[in-house]
């Protein structure tokens, strides 16, 4: 989208408050040899999809959006998703049943 081209330009300005904050789902995804086009086809529906690091840089994007009127991306934030993650595996292992055989 028009939003997302904005966001990841705003992210290389120097200048910008946003510098080196903004990545690109797909700058996150490596795929295995021989598999870069089914990749690349599947991250398609995710072009307008950004990745920043921390909650601050999130809460950053979003601001400067609202300000600009960008709409129509998506945004991830590492570290939220890393800090659910690391819950859920906790509260996983207490909660592992036996398979039956």
């Amino acid at each position: 989208s028009s939003s997302s081209k904005r966001l990841l330009q705003e992210s290389a300005n120097k200048e910008s408050v946003l510098f080196n904050k903004i990545k690109g789902l797909y700058e996150y995804i490596i795929p295995k040899k021989g598999e870069e086009a089914v990749v690349a086809l599947a991250l398609k529906a995710y072009a307008q999809t950004l990745v920043v690091e921390t909650e601050k840089d999130f809460k950053d994007v979003i601001a400067f959006a609202q300000t600009n009127k960008l709409k129509d991306f998506s945004l991830l934030c590492r570290e939220t998703l890393l800090r659910a993650t690391s819950q859920s595996n906790k509260s996983e292992e207490g909660s592992k049943l036996s398979p039956l055989v």
